[in-house]
């Protein structure tokens, strides 16, 4: 599965559990390294990727954890 793919299954699969996530799409510096930012739907909090440093894999990770990919919400 190439990473458009995945990218649009991760997706999908966020925005029906309230979540949703975004690339950068401005130049990489100190707080912004050119990855994901994982964030809450309803209240537009970030939940994971602050400086912009996830890549997809560390996005599926972090739903997971969040519960959205199966297998119960891990806090942390």
């Amino acid at each position: 599965m190439d990473d458009t793919s995945v990218e649009r299954r991760l997706r999908h699969l966020a925005k029906a559990s309230g979540f949703n996530f975004k690339k950068s799409t401005t130049s990489k510096g100190p707080d912004n390294r050119g990855g994901y930012q994982l964030f809450e739907t309803a209240t537009n909090a970030v939940v994971d990727g602050i400086h912009y440093e996830l890549d997809l894999r560390a996005v599926a990770i972090r739903l997971q954890r969040l519960g959205v990919l199966g297998g119960g919400r891990v806090d942390g």
